[in-house]
């Protein structure tokens, strides 16, 4: 019940205005201390949220040397780049090594042109089947209608949206129509044929080759990869060297016409592994910093942060410090130097150069401590840091904790408002009987006022 203000009948006091301040009175430590405990609570909780994220970051940037893709990446290089270039295909490593490649002929797609019409002639009615592919569904078919032109039938080849593509070459005597495949190979040859309609349409059929003249033709890709004959359809050709695809650019030569071999070499690309290095570096420098944020005193203002003196903060610096430290232990126990130090405030750097080194001296020995699960730096880091962010983690258990200490100043400041409204009820109870006290006592004292005011006076006549 809400306090409502009034005067007091008989005693003309401010009655709500008194139970209002005596209730606020009353309401004002134990309602201060539960705004404490939650902004405390809250405080803590936005802390500990900041810390999880920073943390979770690490947590990934150390399951990132779980993947073999991070181990597996290649680079490639070709000493003809113009001619020939090699990329990584599929999900299998490319073996490290090299080979020579000589490009022999590109795959290229047919064109053809069909003998001069004069401009705009009208054609006769009829069907059009074009085939443009081995396959039975390579294959378009266009009606032609008595009185349309050669642009008009182009139009239409086009509009089917097939892998054929037409267009109508004018000249100064006449306009003719050309066909071009969509698809390099030899395979994908084109073929026009009349299948329907009454009028004559034979001189657009490629089964007679004086109706046409072939302007490219349509051929496979050939190369030699060390002596060994490959052809393709395309220019990309897949499967040769595995895990590799070898772009074909331009058809090799060399002095006096003989073929000039292209050199490709497959090695081992570090740049993902030192990039996972680096994100691991930074996420462990932002994990501390975060840390060192949220357990902070300022001596100057005396202020504590939300963390500060939390046994759960001091063990996640201890945790992440320790792994650290045992991972750099043991690679010096293997001779290797990955490029890890801290300096004297703890803060982790890469030295690139270095892990170059150590790589190129004992890459079994830099495989054992980073790849994969069984690596000494998952070894190190995993157990501890899902020990904080599981499910059971210090982590989640502080969040939950912190959770219901807020239900629980929520429940308590529902109890304060419950004894409010009765302590405000008892005082409105006082005050009234009060009141009403009051308003006897006034009537029975203007009574004998009047009685005393009547009584004859000593000494009148």
């Amino acid at each position: 019940m809400g306090i409502t203000s009034g005067i007091g009948a008989g005693s003309g006091l401010d009655i709500g205005g008194l139970v209002s301040q005596l209730v606020a009175a009353e309401r004002a430590a134990p309602s201060a201390a539960l705004n404490r405990r939650e902004a405390r609570a809250n405080a803590q909780i936005s802390a500990l949220s900041s810390l999880k994220g920073a943390f979770s970051a690490l947590q990934s940037a150390v399951t990132a040397f779980r993947s073999d893709s991070l181990f597996q990446a290649r680079s490639f290089s070709s000493t003809q780049q113009d001619y020939v270039v090699a990329v990584a295909s599929g999900s299998a490593a490319a073996a490290i090594g090299s080979f020579e490649v000589v490009v022999d002929r590109l795959a290229s797609a047919q064109r053809i042109r069909f003998n001069e019409l004069a401009e705009g002639a009208p054609l006769q009615e009829g069907t059009l089947s074009i085939q443009f592919g081995p396959d039975a569904e390579d294959t378009l078919s266009v009606d032609v209608q008595a009185g349309d032109t050669l642009r008009q039938l182009a139009a239409a080849i086009n509009a089917k949206g097939k892998p054929v593509s037409a267009t109508v070459v004018r000249s100064d005597t006449g306009e003719s129509l050309v066909l071009s495949s969509g698809r390099t190979g030899a395979a994908y040859t084109l073929s026009v044929t009349q299948t329907g309609g009454s009028g004559d349409l034979s001189f657009l059929e490629t089964a007679n080759p004086a109706n046409f003249t072939e302007l490219a033709a349509a051929q496979d890709a050939r190369a030699f990869v060390d002596g060994l004959e490959v052809t393709g359809s395309s220019n990309t050709l897949s499967g040769v060297v595995e895990g590799v695809d070898l772009v074909l650019k331009k058809v090799t030569d060399g002095i006096d016409g003989r073929p000039a071999n292209a050199r490709i070499s497959v090695s081992e690309s570090l740049d993902a592994l030192k990039g996972a290095l680096q994100s691991f570096v930074a996420n462990y420098n932002e994990a501390r910093a975060k840390l060192a944020e949220a357990t902070s005193f300022d001596l100057k203002t005396k202020t504590a942060a939300a963390l500060n003196g939390d046994a759960v903060a001091r063990n996640a610096g201890i945790q992440i410090q320790n792994a650290l430290s045992e991972l750099i232990a043991e690679s010096g126990k293997l001779g290797i130097d990955l490029g890890l130090a801290t300096d004297a405030t703890g803060k982790l750097s890469f030295d690139a150069s270095k892990f170059d080194s150590a790589h190129a001296a004992d890459p079994a020995a830099v495989r054992t401590l980073l790849k994969g699960e069984d690596g000494v730096l998952n070894q190190r880091f995993a157990a501890r840091l899902d020990g904080l962010l599981g499910d059971e983690g210090a982590f989640t258990v502080r969040q939950r904790a912190l959770d219901a200490q807020l239900e629980e100043v929520a429940r308590q400041r529902e109890a304060l408002d419950l004894r409010m409204q009765q302590v405000e009820a008892r005082y409105r109870k006082q005050f009234t009987a009060l009141d009403a006290l009051v308003g006897r006592l006034s009537s029975t004292s203007n009574f004998l006022a009047q009685q005393l005011a009547s009584l004859p006076k000593i000494g009148a006549q």
